[in-house]
């Protein structure tokens, strides 16, 4: 399961009661039926009749992200359609947006010493996060002025942008909303709100390429 998941089956079926609140799981409006959405709490599922158990689907879900397995795949195994696997991919993924994005991953300052390591300790003991952007390409938009604000030059590719501060222990304490990839690390920190979180007197680590 830690392959396909990256989870424990503990931490699984963790994962799964918090997200099945007021039994959302077994009430879900999939992609394709009479809602395209995801409709919280209380909209009865509707559509085809589906024969997966909702910590299936979870499951399912979290293999397409962790080891990318093609939907083929995934529809040979559980003996359904390509297009069901879509339906359950795209709905879930809202389910797990809207209920994780409500889970504060902040560190305190004290937490981050506490765990801070005793390299770090030592060497930088200052250090509040470590700063870095990454980038996920992209389908080439349309819109020419899209096209625009997504060309990432250092990639040369439409890409979409994003900031990841992580504690010196290594746990992801922040991730910023998604900018376009022409935007440069200096304007998403000035905008993407990491700096309200940020006490006097911390330090930041981060790579050259951070002109702040």
């Amino acid at each position: 399961m830690i392959f396909y998941t990256g989870l424990t089956f503990g931490q699984f079926v963790a994962l799964f009661n918090f997200l099945n609140s007021h039994g959302i799981c077994y009430r879900l409006n999939y992609w394709g039926s009479d809602y395209a959405k995801v409709q919280l709490p209380d909209i009865e599922e509707k559509g085809q009749k589906r024969f997966l158990e909702p910590d299936d689907k979870l499951f399912l879900t979290l293999c397409r992200l962790r080891v990318n397995i093609p939907e083929k795949v995934l529809a040979d195994n559980y003996n359904i359609s390509v297009s069901g696997v879509s339906r359950i991919f795209a709905t879930w993924l809202d389910l797990l947006f809207s209920r994780l994005i409500q889970l504060p991953v902040w560190a305190t300052r004290r937490t981050a010493e506490e765990t801070m390591p005793k390299v770090f300790r030592q060497k930088y003991p200052l250090t509040r996060v470590i700063l870095d952007c990454t980038e996920l390409f992209i389908e080439k938009p349309s819109c020419f002025c899209a096209q625009s604000e997504t060309y990432s030059s250092y990639n040369s590719h439409n890409t979409a942008k994003g900031l990841v501060a992580i504690a010196p222990n290594g746990a992801l304490t922040f991730v910023s909303d998604l900018y376009g990839g022409h935007c440069s690390d200096k304007v998403i920190v000035e905008h993407c709100g990491i700096l309200h979180l940020l006490e006097e007197s911390v330090a930041v680590m981060a790579d050259r390429g951070f002109k702040i």
